[in-house]
């Protein structure tokens, strides 16, 4: 229970805090063609998975163990990505399911993944090479780590066994985003009886990166269904008109949402009830594509600005994370002296206002410049 009023707080609170400093910018014209609800969601969600792995960050450099000692800790990171998947099948349902489209597609989807996850792996490396030399002899390495997050082969590097968890090791979500981006010319054939050589390449790259990533089968029906959720919601839910004022609406939602954090965290109390979490994510998803915007606060302008920005926090956290608790750990007393909550609090409000930055100034301008080429 502390855990969450800390964690939830401290969301809340960046919003309240922040909100002053937040100007009008041209990521406001973008989110004005989106559900602004949905970009405050993203913001939430990033934050847990943010704090997920702050506690995990902490516990590492104590025990070694990348772990946590509270389910609730160790769930809200998984709830958060669970959820982002499902947001990625819902706004590429509509997706033109025609053969021309693809190379467009593709183009815009390398601009806007890869800058970030560039960065992401730069911060690793120069981290690496400050506090751990390097080793010339591991050069060739650190080609692994510019993959855009198409396979995630992520080697150790100048003697640091744990060099993916520098960044946290979050890349991994990329290789099931990529998949479903390369699934979506598959199902259009099929769907649209088009030519099957067309798609060949698509079925060779698929096939190239599941016989390399080797995921399970219980991941590949479970993420699945996350992609397959965003898109129902997008192609049938979206659709239905419902008679439910919207503060009642808000209320469901909220409910929802404690009820997935309470069965969540508790799954190891409960035998089976974690079978019934991914359908009380389709439920709680529901209510935010029917406008559950609760009472307010996910179309906050510091929510929305935030949920642009919620990629670079997502891929970004870990590195502040790290430098963090390994400042602390290897330079001073530990992590109980008052210097360090504050340098904590100071950490979580950077990542907020640099990730802010990056959208505006890296991540916007790639974006455009991928619309730009694309019209050629």
């Amino acid at each position: 229970m502390n855990y969450f009023f800390l964690v939830f707080s401290f969301i809340f609170i960046t919003g309240f805090l922040l909100n002053p400093l937040i100007k009008k910018s041209k990521s406001e014209v973008l989110s004005n063609k989106r559900e602004s609800n949905l970009d405050g969601l993203r913001y939430i969600l990033a934050s847990l998975v943010a704090f997920h792995h702050y506690f995990y960050s902490i516990n590492f450099f104590n025990t070694g163990n990348w772990t946590s000692n509270s389910n609730f800790i160790s769930y809200i990171g998984p709830f958060g990505v669970a959820i982002f998947f499902i947001i990625s099948g819902y706004l590429f349902a509509n997706t033109p399911l025609n053969e021309k489209y693809w190379k467009k597609f593709f183009i815009h989807r390398f601009f806007r993944i890869a800058p970030i996850s560039v960065i992401s792996s730069l911060l690793c490396i120069l981290i690496s090479v400050i506090f751990f030399g390097l080793n010339i002899n591991d050069i060739y390495k650190l080609f692994y780590w510019f993959d855009f997050g198409l396979l995630n082969i992520r080697p150790n590097f100048n003697s640091y066994n744990y060099s993916s968890l520098i960044n946290a090791g979050v890349t991994w979500t990329l290789v099931w985003e990529w998949m479903f981006y390369i699934t979506l010319p598959i199902f259009s054939m099929i769907l649209c009886k088009k030519r099957f050589f067309s798609t060949i390449p698509y079925i060779v790259i698929l096939v190239s990166i599941l016989s390399i990533v080797k995921p399970s089968i219980f991941q590949i029906l479970l993420f699945g269904f996350y992609f397959s959720t965003g898109i129902f919601s997008k192609k049938y839910i979206k659709k239905i008109e419902i008679k439910i004022s919207k503060n009642k609406l808000n209320i469901l939602s909220l409910t929802f949402f404690l009820i997935c954090i309470i069965i969540g965290s508790n799954i190891d109390y409960i035998p089976y009830i974690k079978y019934t979490l991914p359908f009380l994510y389709a439920l709680f998803f529901f209510t935010i594509i029917k406008g559950a915007d609760w009472f307010g606060i996910l179309t906050t302008k510091i929510f929305t600005e935030l949920g642009d920005a919620s990629y670079s926090i997502y891929l970004l956290h870990g590195v502040f994370w790290f430098l963090l608790n390994f400042i602390f750990y290897n330079y001073f007393d530990g992590f109980e002296s008052s210097l360090y909550y504050i340098s904590f609090i100071l950490t979580w409000f950077s990542i907020c206002i640099s990730s802010i930055f990056l959208y505006k100034n890296i991540e916007l301008k790639f974006i455009n410049y991928g619309k730009k080429i694309t019209k050629k």
